[in-house]
């Protein structure tokens, strides 16, 4: 999986705007961008690949 282009295949399938987003399992949920706040503590940093389903 970590070679596999994901937003591609979600292209192929005919989803449209596909893209990793960014989130905080902790509570802040989906974040704006591939950024996640600091902690003292090491976490894994969650990322969701969103894609939409044309109308």
């Amino acid at each position: 999986m970590i070679a596999a282009d994901l937003p591609a295949m979600a292209a192929a399938a005919g989803l449209v705007n596909a893209r990793w987003v960014a989130f905080d399992e902790r509570g802040a949920g989906r974040l704006p961008d591939l950024s996640w706040p600091t902690r003292a503590e090491w976490h894994f940093p969650w990322a969701v690949l969103e894609a939409e389903k044309p109308q």
